[in-house]
């Protein structure tokens, strides 16, 4: 019984896991699609690899929150320390001001934001530029959410295995 107890619950969370990703990439789609419509944004370009790249950001998104909880494992810790990374990251990677006017320090470390390499992917392939640079970002980001699942996965392990025993 306790191992089909443990089996539903792995099913159950990779089929929430899922559902999380698809919420976001959802919404992320909305979002271009009325950005294009209603502020008449430019989203030309390869319109598969902008659904890519905002693709692969969900899935992103999706880790590392389950990272940070896993590591905080309680809600309002995990929310709180999220409300204090997303403007760091978003201010790092130029969403605030434009990062070549805050030294060569913070120009250097806005490369491996994860802002950075999903908005300058998505600028590069609508404003045309090189397709190296698009697909570092995708690799990077890519291989920072396999990292991020596969430590949210042992920590995971860890801390509740003595439930199943």
């Amino acid at each position: 019984m306790r191992m089909f107890n443990r089996l539903e619950a792995k099913l159950l969370a990779k089929q929430q896991i899922k559902g999380n990703v698809l919420t976001l990439f959802l919404q992320a789609i909305a979002l271009m699609i009325f950005t294009k419509y209603v502020y008449n944004s430019n989203w030309s370009g390869n319109l598969l690899i902008t659904i890519l790249i905002l693709f692969i950001f969900s899935v992103f998104a999706i880790s590392l929150g389950m990272l940070i909880y896993e590591v905080f494992r309680d809600y309002n810790k995990a929310s709180n320390f999220v409300d204090l990374i997303v403007p760091f990251f978003t201010f790092i990677s130029g969403g605030y001001v434009k990062v070549d006017i805050l030294g060569p320090f913070v120009e250097k470390i806005s490369k491996f934001s994860p802002n950075y390499l999903a908005q300058n992917a998505l600028f590069t392939n609508i404003y045309g530029g090189k397709a190296s640079d698009i697909y570092f970002a995708i690799a990077g980001l890519t291989i920072m959410s396999i990292v991020f699942y596969a430590v949210t996965s042992v920590l995971g392990r860890r801390s509740y295995n003595w439930v199943f025993l």
